[in-house]
């Protein structure tokens, strides 16, 4: 549910603006038992406090984002496993290196279409792939691409 094409990045979109990346929250306020998010000084499973948490949010929003979480506790996410070893963060390349021009996005000075880029850069094997990471990238631009 949290990567499918019907997610438009609701932890970055609603929470990164105060809270940074999903790793940074997790490392300061969450701790993962049992195969659960619960917060680091309450104890308690964190979507009641998702729910309640700057307004009310839905339960589908609250699913979503904690799924995320939840996803990169567990697995770290995909951009840390495959991308990390080079840049050090999805928001940190898109911001320092990136651009979107006309709803394309292009390296900053280069001028190469990423999109066409990444179909052939690192550990990449598939279109699928290529096209998974750069919804990641416009999601860490800013005003979320």
């Amino acid at each position: 549910m949290a990567q499918g094409a019907e997610w438009p990045g609701l932890y970055f979109e609603q929470c990164g603006n105060c809270h940074g990346s999903a790793d940074e929250l997790l490392k300061e306020r969450a701790a993962l038992k049992d195969g659960v998010l619960l917060g680091r000084r309450s104890g308690q499973d964190i979507r009641a406090f998702l729910g309640r948490h700057f307004g009310q949010r839905s339960e589908a929003d609250v699913a979503t984002i904690y799924m995320e979480l939840l996803r990169i506790a567990v697995r770290g996410g995909r951009f840390k496993q495959q991308c990390a070893i080079c840049h050090v963060s999805a928001e940190e390349l898109a911001r320092k290196s990136l651009i979107l021009r006309d709803g394309e996005l292009f390296g900053r000075y280069s001028g190469r279409p990423i999109a066409d880029f990444l179909t052939r850069h690192g550990r990449l094997p598939t279109q699928e792939d290529a096209a998974f990471f750069e919804q990641v990238l416009r999601r860490n631009l800013p005003g979320g691409g």
